[in-house]
């Protein structure tokens, strides 16, 4: 008995070995890529402040740029009420606020934390813009000294701003996310090692499938749209992306995202849809103020 023990573990040691090391990668990445988005976020939350705000009370925060144009703002409880600042076409949605609210935000927050309440805020006074003109979201916290910061800011990117609007306007966002399940671990126990290879193999090949199938659905998804972007994956996560889709297509693209999840689900996979939203991940103006 302890010569075949022997033998068994000469032969399978070498791929017990081999898998051991697959799966601390795997350990290994998961944990990692934890740590880095929850330090990504967190720096995402950091309100943007030129110099001169570091030590000031209070600012003026900017939720958007869009044309020049009327409109009416959302009521907020976090700054006096929104207003428009234009520029020769273009205009910049601001409010006055009180800096100290932007410090010590949670990255985590619950549903009536001090950062729940402003991104709500925010992303109120974006969409109220959204639902009558083309916008461009702004970071969330973009905070600059005053009204004349704000000019200055149109003032210097008019046609930057004046392109990306022409390209936005009778757009919106929509957002897939596909995610495979956590895998359970695999014991060989009572398992022959032609059995667990087998096992192996099986998984494998349809974690292969669900990522041919994930890549298929963006390939034709971004057809639809006008532009797309893809967002970094984390563990498990087969594809997140973002598509700028045409609004009379709208109709269209929820019918193919339904469709093209079909073959996903059998194997197994989620899919998650969001949307419509204002073009969050399609503003590429660089809108710091130059001070």
């Amino acid at each position: 008995m302890s010569a075949e023990i022997d033998l068994l573990a000469r032969q399978h040691a070498p791929q017990v070995l081999a898998e051991a090391l697959r799966l601390a990668r795997s350990k290994a990445v998961e944990v990692l890529s934890e740590r880095l988005v929850n330090a990504i976020i967190a720096e995402a939350l950091k309100p943007y402040r030129p110099p001169q705000l570091e030590s000031a009370d209070k600012g003026l925060c900017v939720y958007a740029i869009t044309r020049e144009c009327e409109i009416k703002l959302p009521a907020l409880r976090t700054a006096v009420s929104p207003r428009l600042i234009a520029h020769d076409g273009v205009g910049a949605v601001v409010a006055d606020v009180d800096l100290a609210q932007f410090t010590n935000l949670e990255a985590d927050p619950v549903e009536d934390s001090a950062l729940a309440t402003l991104a709500r805020e925010h992303d109120a006074v974006v969409r109220a813009v959204f639902e009558h003109e083309p916008v461009l979201p702004l970071r969330f916290g973009t905070v600059v000294t005053g009204e004349q910061a704000a000019l200055d800011l149109l003032r210097e990117r008019r046609e930057e701003a004046l392109t990306w609007l022409d390209r936005v306007a009778g757009h919106c966002e929509w957002g897939v996310r596909v995610e495979s399940p956590v895998p359970p671990e695999t014991s060989s126990e009572g398992l022959s090692g032609t059995e667990y290879l087998r096992h192996r193999q099986s998984a494998l090949s349809r974690d292969q499938d669900q990522a041919k199938a994930a890549q298929s659905m963006h390939d034709k998804l971004q057809r639809q749209a006008t532009d797309a972007a893809c967002r970094e994956q984390r563990p498990h996560t087969l594809l997140d992306a973002a598509y700028l889709v045409p609004q009379d297509n709208e109709t269209s693209f929820r019918d193919s995202v339904t469709r093209l999840s079909e073959p996903l689900e059998r194997l197994g996979a989620t899919v998650h849809t969001t949307g419509p939203w204002p073009p969050y991940s399609f503003t590429r103006i660089e809108l710091a103020v130059q001070q």
